[in-house]
């Protein structure tokens, strides 16, 4: 299991905008494991939709155990290396 940012970590992330270099992905990997967002909600919604191609609806976000499982079975959760310059 990946370590869970605190929310002051997260902001830090947020900030830093080095999940904007990440792709699609990437960026679902890595923020569908963590508690708090660590970048744009948008972003984040569109990351999504991509990684699991198909149209999600805002209210889909709400039952995240499934979005997971979808991610999961075609791609692998997400910690990079320079995430932990914020732990």
């Amino acid at each position: 299991m990946h370590p869970q940012l605190s929310k002051e970590q997260a902001i830090k992330v947020a900030e830093s905008n080095i999940w904007r270099t990440w792709t699609a992905e990437q960026k679902a990997g890595f923020q569908l494991f963590q508690q708090f967002l660590c970048m744009d909600y948008a972003a984040f919604q569109d990351a999504v939709r991509i990684s699991i191609s198909r149209t999600l609806h805002t209210t889909e976000l709400d039952k995240l155990e499934d979005i997971k499982k979808a991610f999961l079975s075609r791609h692998e959760i997400y910690f990079p290396e320079e995430i932990m310059q914020f732990l």
